[in-house]
Parts: structure tokens; sequence; C-alpha cells
């Protein structure tokens, strides 16, 4: 039984230097931004999201004291349909 959707929706990149990352995926490879805040970059690529988020800020939420060496870690999502979907994903990953 397939519980996790055979897809990727987003992918969320560390960056230590966020202003030259955001502008790095904006000139040199021509992406648009959707949106983009102080610590985030939302860049909208057909049917993938791609976020570029600050390396310390990522460091924080994840307990994580320093990332070795950049490029940071890579955090790839699926959207699931429904609450309950997800709740059952993480039963059967939890339970292998």
């Amino acid at each position: 039984m397939k519980v996790v959707p055979t897809r990727v929706d987003s992918i969320t990149l560390a960056v230590r230097d966020f202003s030259a990352s955001v502008a790095f995926y904006e000139d040199v490879f021509g992406f648009e931004k959707q949106s983009q805040n102080e610590i985030l970059a939302r860049f909208v690529l057909d049917n993938l999201k791609l976020d570029l988020i600050q390396a310390e800020v990522l460091e924080s939420e994840t307990g994580v004291a320093a990332f070795p060496a950049m490029p940071g870690p890579i955090t790839i999502a699926i959207a699931m349909p429904a609450a309950g979907d997800v709740d059952a994903c993480q039963a059967r990953a939890e339970a292998a």
C-alpha cells in the first residue's frame, strides 16, 4: 500500500550568505521569486517549490550547533492531501 505520494513538492536549502544565494538563483538561473522575508526566500519551478533558508535559522530549529559544511542540510517535503495521511505515514515510518 502506497502511503506517501510519489512526488516531491518542496526542497529547502540552508545557505550562509542569504542575500548572495537569493541573487544567484534569480540572476544566474533566472528563477522567479514568489516570496521573501528576512530568513526565507521561495522560488516556484513548475511543480516544485525551492526554498532558501538562512543556515543559522535551520540550525536553531533542528538543535544542531553548526552544520559542518555548506551546502548545508537539504530538506525534501511531500505535501499530503489530509492531516490523517501525515499521521498514517509517520506511524508507518516509526514502525519501520
